[in-house]
């Protein structure tokens, strides 16, 4: 019970997992490592509005998304809880975990989005960073990207 039923992607318990073993790797070999979150905004007024179906197929259409626009064996994608997803950039930085960020952004909202958009928080690995720090500085990224009137990419 690694992965996401809806999504295809793995689930919050690989995702601690995952990111630990990311960051150590990043600290013994000294590489760059990026930590996305995304989070689709005005997703609960989407469920109200047209309901939970249109939800799980806007939800499995991320799923999709990302897995288009990351590395099949470099990275790992996730479905991080409700309408949370995250992406570990292994052996990339903040660059290119911004352009990967404003494809998928960008991709999404060319579609049939039912009045929603992505915000997305990019975290920056620095040497001798513990996962606990890398997760807590990619969620104060997308908290920003929330308040400044979502469908914007933050980076730390």
């Amino acid at each position: 019970a690694q992965t996401d039923q809806l999504t295809g992607l793995y689930n919050k318990r690989s995702f601690d997992t995952r990111l630990s073993a990311a960051v150590g790797r990043a600290n013994k070999d000294g590489y760059p490592l990026t930590l996305l979150f995304l989070d689709i905004d005005n997703f609960k007024q989407c469920n109200d509005t047209h309901g939970h179906q249109v939800g799980d197929e806007l939800l499995a259409s991320v799923g999709q998304l990302i897995q288009r626009h990351t590395r099949t064996r470099m990275d790992s994608a996730f479905r991080y809880g409700g309408d949370e997803f995250a992406i570990i950039l292994a052996q990339a930085d903040t660059t290119i975990g911004g352009r990967v960020a404003e494809r998928v952004r960008a991709e999404f909202c060319a579609g049939d989005v039912r009045g929603t958009s992505l915000s997305i928080g990019i975290g920056a690995f620095t040497p001798g960073m513990k996962a606990a720090e890398l997760l807590r500085i990619a969620d104060h990224a997308l908290y920003r990207a929330k308040q400044s009137g979502k469908n914007q990419i933050c980076i730390e």
